[in-house]
């Protein structure tokens, strides 16, 4: 967790990818090569995914360098209506990310129990969050 929040955030978004990848396998226990991020150009593609063995994407989400994305009720309404088009038949959560923030709702748009709210990554520990 600490790395995560020592990160600067002054790159550009897609440079923090690896650190993604790492943040969420050490946080899920979940294989690096099944966290997969969206390294080409171009909108219309989840940032993340989380596949399953059969590489399907149970979890698909969205990283935002502005916290202002998700500690707003305003940006998490924008956000989602945004990013709900990653949602595919099998998908089953949709992860939210910002340098200090992390949200996960249902493909209907509700917030997963205990994060009706954003999660504030400075205010838990990394094993509070696992």
């Amino acid at each position: 967790m600490a790395k995560w929040l020592a990160l600067d955030w002054n790159r550009p978004e897609r440079s923090y990818n690896p650190d993604v990848r790492d943040f969420l396998a050490g946080l899920l226990n979940y294989p690096k090569d099944r966290v997969v991020t969206e390294d080409a150009g171009g909108g219309g593609y989840p940032d993340i995914k989380l596949l399953t063995p059969e590489k399907i994407a149970w979890v698909v989400g969205d990283l935002k360098k502005d916290d202002a994305e998700l500690n707003t009720e305003g940006g998490r309404r924008r956000l989602w209506n945004q990013k709900r088009k990653y949602i595919e038949g099998l998908t089953r959560y949709v992860l939210f990310l910002t340098a200090r923030y992390l949200w996960i709702v249902l493909p209907t748009g509700v917030a997963v129990a205990g994060f009706e709210n954003p999660c504030n990554l400075s205010e838990i520990t990394f094993a509070e969050l696992k």
